[in-house]
């Protein structure tokens, strides 16, 4: 048994194929519950088409990966959905694991963009230092 190539390249894979397209469909009916509220497959829509427009104006690439930096939050939720729907893979990073750590993944995904969830942007500035984006 082979394993496939790795250096094959990567093809982005639209949001539809996946079923994020339609979320809008469901309209007011709630998604989300989280201790700050109730996010409605609307809301949730708005935000994430929102989201991939900028990560696709980026020009970020075909096959690399887009990382995201943050915490279990709605937010969290919104960047994997916007990740989705604009072709591309994701790598979710821990705010809270250390530095070091977080370097290090950078280091192995190469990621073609970075989206830096509230409260931790402040983090991203000190990750550029140490890594480069392509």
């Amino acid at each position: 048994m082979s394993l496939p190539n790795a250096t094959a390249q990567l093809t982005r894979v639209p949001g539809d194929v996946l079923g994020v397209s339609s979320l809008a469909q469901f309209g007011a009916t709630t998604a989300i519950e989280s201790p700050n509220g109730l996010w409605s497959y609307q809301e949730l829509d708005e935000a994430s088409h929102g989201l991939s427009s900028v990560l696709r104006q980026l020009f970020v690439p075909q096959g690399k990966t887009v990382c995201i930096l943050g915490a279990r939050s709605p937010s969290l939720i919104v960047a994997i959905i916007a990740a989705i729907k604009a072709g591309f893979a994701f790598v979710i990073l821990d705010p809270s694991f250390p530095l070091k750590r977080i370097l290090r993944c950078l280091e192995l995904v190469r990621p073609g963009a970075i989206i830096a969830l509230e409260p931790h942007e402040n983090l991203v500035a000190e990750l550029e230092k140490s890594v480069k984006l392509c």
